[in-house]
C-alpha cells in the first residue's frame, strides 16, 4: 500500500536525473496495486491545486513561482482521463527538476509535442523530455510493468497494462518498446494514415512518410474485437530492404479512427546487423504534428 506521509520534496531535492527521481519516490512510498495516484502524490509534493478539465491551447501547465514554494498544475482532460494523468506527472516533473527553466513568467506551459518530445537538440527539447522520463517512470515503475514483458509480444498486453495503470494506451505502448528486449517498432496512425512510428534499437528504419497511407497489410477495418490476430506481412510493404527475418503485424484500434500497429521481427532476425546508431527520434522528425 502506498504510504504518502512521510513524503518530502526536500528529501528529493538534490536528485536531478528525472528516472532516478521517479525511483526514489517509489521506494519511499512503497509498493501498490493499481493505478499510481498521481494527483495525491503532487499534492504531498507542494502542488497545492490541481484543476483537470478541458483547455484551449495547450494540454499542461505548471503555475509557481521562482522558488517553487509551490505550484498550480493544470491537465487538459479533452482526450481522457489516462492523458491527463500523463500530463499532472509530467507537470510535476518539471516542478520537481529544479534545474528546468521557466517557459514563460509564470512558470511552464505545454502543448500536445512536448509530451512526445524524446530528443534534447536543446535546452527546451531536453527539459520536456526529461519530464516525459519522469512522468512514464512514476506512472508505470519497471517492476510494475515486467509482468507484461514475460511473454511473446502482443497488443493485449498493452491494452491490460493500459488498463490496469490508469494511462493511455499509446504511452504504453511507447513504455513497452522500452522496456521489451523484442525487435520491434510502433507505428501510430489516425484514419490509416501514419502520425508517428517508435522503434527499438537496431529494428530497420522505416521508410514511412507523416500523413501518408500506411501499408495496407494493416487491417482497414475495425473487427468486433479491438486487437487483431498476429499475422505474418510481406517484409517489402514495410522495408525498402530485406529485414534479414520474418515481419509479423498485429493492430490495436481505438477510438476516432486511431490506432497502434506493431511490427515485430521474430528471432530468426534478431541477428541483424545494427548500424550503431541510436533508434530514430521520430518525435524529434515530427515534432510538428498535434
Amino acid at each position: 500500500m502506498v504510504d504518502l506521509s512521510g513524503l518530502k520534496r526536500v528529501d528529493v531535492a538534490d536528485i536531478h536525473a528525472p528516472g532516478q527521481l521517479a525511483r526514489d519516490l517509489h521506494v519511499r512510498m512503497g509498493t501498490s496495486e493499481g493505478p499510481v495516484p498521481i494527483t495525491e502524490i503532487a499534492k504531498a509534493l507542494d502542488i497545492s491545486h490541481i484543476r483537470i478539465e478541458e483547455f484551449d491551447g495547450f494540454e499542461g501547465m505548471l503555475l509557481t513561482d521562482r522558488h517553487r514554494s509551490d505550484g498550480v498544475i493544470l491537465a487538459n482532460n479533452r482526450n481522457g482521463m489516462p492523458r491527463a494523468r500523463f500530463t499532472v506527472a509530467h507537470e510535476l516533473g518539471h516542478f520537481l527538476l529544479e534545474r528546468h527553466t521557466f517557459s514563460n513568467k509564470k512558470g511552464f506551459r505545454c502543448i500536445k509535442k512536448d509530451l512526445r518530445t524524446k530528443s534534447a537538440a536543446d535546452d527546451h527539447q531536453r527539459q520536456e523530455s526529461e519530464a516525459n522520463k519522469f512522468a512514464i517512470e512514476l506512472l508505470a515503475p519497471k517492476d510494475r510493468f515486467h509482468g507484461f514483458l514475460k511473454t511473446d509480444p502482443d497488443l493485449e498486453h498493452i491494452r491490460e497494462a493500459a488498463g490496469e495503470l490508469d494511462i493511455s494506451k499509446e504511452a504504453t505502448a511507447r513504455r513497452y518498446l522500452d522496456l521489451s528486449d523484442a525487435m520491434m517498432a510502433m507505428v501510430f496512425h489516425r484514419h490509416g494514415k501514419l502520425r508517428y512510428f517508435d522503434k527499438t534499437k537496431g529494428f530497420p528504419f522505416l521508410p514511412l512518410v507523416r500523413n501518408a497511407a500506411i501499408p495496407a497489410t494493416v487491417a482497414e477495418a475495425r473487427g468486433p474485437d479491438p486487437v487483431t490476430t498476429l499475422v505474418e506481412a510481406d517484409p517489402k510493404d514495410w522495408f525498402d530492404g530485406p529485414p534479414g527475418a520474418a515481419l509479423w503485424v498485429q493492430t490495436l484500434f481505438q477510438k476516432k479512427g486511431y490506432g497502434t500497429t506493431m511490427l515485430l521481427l521474430d528471432d530468426d532476425g534478431f541477428g541483424y546487423e545494427d548500424d550503431g546508431n541510436e533508434p530514430e527520434d521520430t518525435f524529434k522528425r515530427y515534432a510538428g504534428f498535434n
